[in-house]
């Protein structure tokens, strides 16, 4: 399958825990002719052959996770409708302007409720409105940023499920983009609400187009998510070990020419949670295991770290 992402974790805490996970499907508006894959674009990136395997995917990460954060999900509906739902699986759908960047949650009725969902905005935007259409087990939220927020209750306890896409580019500048976008996501964590609580157990999921392969290329000065995380008092639970990576190669004159034959070879998905919280790493199943022996993981990132492209 040709995604993002795929990425799992359980957080635990003092009561209870909640099993999460991340998975940039890769919009079917944004699949064709972009990626080297195994087939071709037909075989694995056409929908009508790469949907049902997302699905698939899908339906065995609910079967263990509480929560799914997706992003790129331009076909959130289609998808609903396949995976079988019944009354254990519900949907929350942040819809954009531009439905390629759709953020969409599934989630497992049975195990979390919903409490609600929202959008966040700049903070001089005020009075953002919360209120969500339905449409019987599906949320649909407008959302004028990357982010989508939903608060769900499971055994009691509140937690704040931050699902989120931020700006794209291995440059300084979309660095300082990104460090803005995350920002803004953490000050809404630490912001009160008309009872004066902030949001309670807050996890943040997300395509995070951000890596230690992009942030060692900066100068030391330069604001990077990870600072901007341990400034906040986060930490990512996903770690930087063989299997977490994003590896995808761009190919032909796709919908992004300017990342033609750019190499991807990176942590991006990343899952944040407050450092004090203990996290347990689903060491058997961590999405995708592309490159599962050392050796492969030094070479492919030497490629796509010291390899100029005529190489």
């Amino acid at each position: 399958i040709t995604t993002s992402g795929l990425t799992k974790r359980l957080l635990r805490s003092m009561t209870t825990s909640v099993k999460v996970g991340s998975f940039n499907i890769l919009a079917d508006s944004l699949s064709s002719n972009e990626f080297l894959c195994e087939g071709g674009d037909v075989a694995s990136t056409d929908w009508t052959n790469r949907g049902p395997k997302i699905v698939s995917v899908l339906r065995e990460m609910l079967q263990t996770c509480d929560i799914v954060v997706t992003q790129e999900n331009d076909k959130f509906n289609w998808i609903y409708s396949q995976l079988d739902a019944g009354d254990n699986i519900h949907g929350i759908l942040g819809e954009r302007e531009k439905s390629y960047s759709n953020i969409g949650i599934y989630y497992r009725n049975d195990n979390v409720r919903l409490k609600n969902a929202c959008s966040i905005a700049p903070k001089e935007v005020e009075d953002v409105d919360c209120k969500n259409s339905t449409d019987g087990s599906v949320h649909y939220v407008p959302i004028s940023t990357g982010c989508l927020k939903a608060t769900f209750i499971k055994n009691n306890i509140d937690f704040t499920v931050y699902g989120a896409h931020l700006k794209s580019g291995e440059a300084a500048a979309s660095e300082s983009k990104r460090v803005k976008e995350l920002t803004m996501i953490l000050d809404d964590v630490n912001t009160s609400d008309a009872s004066n609580n902030t949001a309670a157990n807050p996890i943040v999921i997300m395509d995070s187009n951000n890596s230690p392969h992009y942030e060692s290329g900066y100068l030391s000065d330069t604001m990077t998510m990870s600072k901007v995380m341990m400034e906040y008092g986060f930490k990512d639970a996903v770690e930087d070990v063989a299997g977490a990576e994003c590896f995808k190669l761009r190919h032909n004159q796709g919908g992004q020419p300017s990342k033609f034959f750019q190499m991807m070879f990176d942590k991006i998905d990343k899952i944040l949670v407050p450092a004090t919280i203990n996290t347990v790493s689903s060491a058997d199943n961590y999405g995708f295991r592309k490159m599962t022996e050392a050796s492969d993981v030094d070479f492919v990132a030497d490629i796509r770290l010291n390899r100029s492209k005529s190489q």
